[in-house]
């Protein structure tokens, strides 16, 4: 076997869809990426004392209007981890026609996805982020934006730490999420 076929063996090949748990887990991932548990707990305590505020100021009578505006607020952040999955949920299903299956790959070179509405493909050189976690594997580019994800379903063998390795070794960052 020649040097050139080695360097272009695929590794990771499938062909799926992205289902609703998938795209749970993805957002998840992309979330926890762009917004830190310290901004999410302050922005959650915030919204908590606003609405006490505003429950405290009805009991009394004052200032009803307004009360009642931050009362809203402060209630729609205080349950945002009960509406916020039911919403995505939601969207998932009226996107899912705009997920259809793709043949995804990665080589030595990049990772690509083909499907009947996009082929995008990336070298290893855009990849500046790798994040590892139990559902599958986000590659991002330097600016932390997604490029392609990789559900855990998707690897069998040693495919997982490959794909880790072979962005590793072409200057992306690798994080773990979950399961530490």
């Amino acid at each position: 076997m020649n040097k050139d076929s080695e360097a272009t063996r695929t590794f990771l090949a499938y062909r799926d869809r992205i289902e609703l748990h998938d795209f749970l887990a993805y957002m998840r991932i992309v979330e926890r990426l762009q917004i830190s548990q310290t901004t999410r707990f302050a922005v959650w305590l915030l919204a908590l004392v606003l609405a006490s505020a505003s429950i405290f100021a009805l009991f009394l009578g004052v200032a009803k209007v307004e009360a009642c505006f931050l009362l809203a607020i402060g209630g729609y952040f205080v349950t945002w981890p009960i509406h916020h999955p039911l919403y995505l949920r939601w969207h998932y299903r009226r996107s899912r026609s705009l997920m259809p299956e793709s043949d995804v790959t990665a080589d030595e070179h990049g990772v690509r996805a083909k499907s009947e509405l996009a082929d995008v493909s990336y070298p290893w050189t855009t990849v500046k982020l790798a994040v590892d976690s139990p559902d599958g594997v986000l590659l991002c580019n330097e600016r932390r934006q997604p490029l392609m994800w990789f559900p855990q379903r998707a690897f069998h063998g040693g495919a997982k730490a490959e794909v880790l390795a072979v962005a590793a070794r072409n200057g992306a960052k690798v994080i773990r999420f979950g399961g530490d």
